[in-house]
């Protein structure tokens, strides 16, 4: 809890006062606790005429006593201060600087002083009665109030974005994934879910369509770089590739002026070429094929995470994914009398991947 303004006003008003004439005892602090903010509280005490020694090589002599503090760095950017005087027991307080820090500590000091302008005057021959102060242990602050817990959108983090990937086998795929994941220590951990889809096109003399399903068990490691966010990530699981002959758009024509009632004119299956092309048009091939694989995914992946709201993000990856054990041979089971074989194959599935993502996130970084 950081003190009030008016406390601290106080404070700053009691270390600025010197009393006049001589005083009993001069100001002397012991301080402990972190290194750094030892050193910039000392610095200030001594600016402000206090005596200042190490919590090991303090004591109290000729009566006077010795203010005890132990000052730690705050996670918050301020400085922890705990405080024992001899009369006035302990008390901690969290401020903002080692200035602030040193005119509390100061203001301790003066317990002395306040007790000699209340005592007889030195003309007085009345015996003077000295109370004995016994060094205890300095007590950690009991008024700091902690660090507040951190937001449940710091626990968790959800994702979903468009994807493009370009396979070793020349396709382009276009798809989209969903992720999420719980922060675990420094780490998110979750999974990740994708599809991507190879349309329809030209293969040799015929045509495939292919989608692939994955899903991945997913670990990253989120790294402040200013208000962005950098992740590499690593993810391991199962991905389905469907594989299918593509000739929906073939249609079952007579050739040119050939009459139906010639039983030398036969039907003959033709296939568009591919919109915007010159190649040749598909050849029929008929059988229906389609078939589907499964293989193990790995993947790599670097993340960008760009701030846009408050647990809003940009979302950007780029990654490249892995399928050992995929099946990497083509698929040859189709014929077409009046063309090689290996022209009317399809083709099997890809082993590596190159993909870029953008998205958008919500929760953690």
């Amino acid at each position: 809890m950081r003190p009030a303004p008016a406390a601290l006003a106080t404070a700053l008003v009691l270390s600025g006062l010197r009393t006049v004439g001589a005083e009993p005892c001069p100001p002397r602090a012991a301080l402990d606790g972190d290194g750094v903010a030892v050193e910039r509280v000392a610095e200030e005490l001594r600016r402000l005429g206090v005596s200042v020694a190490s919590d090991a090589s303090a004591s109290s002599s000729n009566g006077c006593s010795v203010v005890r503090a132990r000052v730690e760095l705050d996670t918050n950017g301020g400085i922890a201060v705990a405080v024992q005087g001899a009369t006035r027991g302990s008390e901690g307080r969290v401020v903002s600087d080692a200035t602030l820090a040193a005119a509390w500590i100061d203001s301790w000091t003066r317990e002395d002083v306040d007790n000699a302008l209340w005592a007889a005057p030195a003309t007085s021959r009345a015996p003077t009665r000295r109370v004995a102060t016994v060094d205890q242990p300095l007590v950690a602050p009991v008024d700091v109030a902690p660090a507040p817990p951190a937001s449940r959108w710091e626990r968790f983090a959800l994702s979903a974005g468009y994807e493009q990937t370009w396979s070793d086998d020349d396709a382009a795929w276009s798809g989209a994934s969903a992720a999420a994941c719980v922060r675990v220590g420094g780490f998110c951990v979750g999974g990740r879910a994708r599809i991507a889809f190879d349309p329809e096109r030209l293969h040799n003399a015929t045509g495939v369509a292919r989608n692939e399903m994955s899903v991945l068990a997913t670990a990253s490691y989120p790294l402040a770089i200013g208000t962005m966010s950098i992740a590499p990530e690593l993810g391991v699981g199962v991905g389905r590739l469907s594989t299918r002959r593509a000739e929906a758009a073939c249609n079952v024509m007579l050739p040119p002026n050939c009459s139906p009632m010639d039983p030398m004119c036969v039907p003959q299956p033709t296939c568009p070429s591919d919109p915007g092309t010159t190649m040749t048009p598909k050849v029929y091939v008929g059988d229906s094929f389609s078939a589907a694989t499964y293989a193990p995914r790995i993947a790599f992946a670097l993340r960008v995470a760009v701030p846009l709201f408050e647990h809003v993000w940009l979302d950007g990856l780029a990654g490249l994914t892995y399928a050992p054990f995929a099946h990497g041979s083509v698929f040859a089971t189709g014929s077409n009398e009046m063309i090689a074989p290996e022209l009317v194959a399809l083709p099997g599935e890809p082993s590596t991947g190159y993909l870029l993502g953008i998205g958008i996130r919500v929760g953690a970084k």
